[in-house]
């Protein structure tokens, strides 16, 4: 057995349980946040650029998902 298995140390160890913390391989590109917004009649999806603009495209009376791809980026 490897004892380098051994002398690995996880980025978690000491953080409050829950906290995120991406371990996977170092990425650049940015992350890609689309709002998908719709009820009965109506549906709209769209690339949008911050979380704030998802809070401010909320509509009363619809469902509104909030995908992102690239979790790479924990802060956003």
């Amino acid at each position: 057995m490897s004892t380098k298995l051994f002398q690995r140390k996880s980025r978690k160890i000491g953080l409050p349980p829950g906290s995120l913390v991406y371990t996977g391989e170092k990425r650049i590109e940015k992350p890609r946040i689309t709002l998908m917004d719709y009820q009965e009649d109506h549906f709209e999806e769209r690339e949008i650029d911050s979380v704030d603009e998802c809070i401010q495209n909320l509509k009363s009376g619809s469902v509104t998902w909030i995908n992102i791809d690239g979790l790479h980026q924990v802060e956003l």
